[in-house]
């Protein structure tokens, strides 16, 4: 804290600027994604999680029965 207010300070626009990877930023970002792309994704995530809870009924099926399902 004692740094802070005893440091000396020079802003300026260089200092400012997102540290790219030590990459000079070329041009402008690329366009961004589509939202039809973050919806598959999410439902790949729903059908993912359902595939998780689905397969342990899958395999005790024969001792759990259909009451194991609700």
């Amino acid at each position: 804290m004692v740094s802070r207010l005893l440091a000396p300070r020079s802003p300026n626009d260089r200092k400012a600027a997102p540290y790219e990877c030590g990459i000079i930023p070329g041009r402008e970002t690329p366009e961004r994604f589509p939202v039809r792309f973050f919806l598959v994704a999410m439902i790949f995530i729903v059908f993912d999680i359902e595939i998780i809870f689905f397969y342990p009924w899958a395999i005790a099926h024969r001792s759990i029965g259909l009451y194991g399902l609700v």
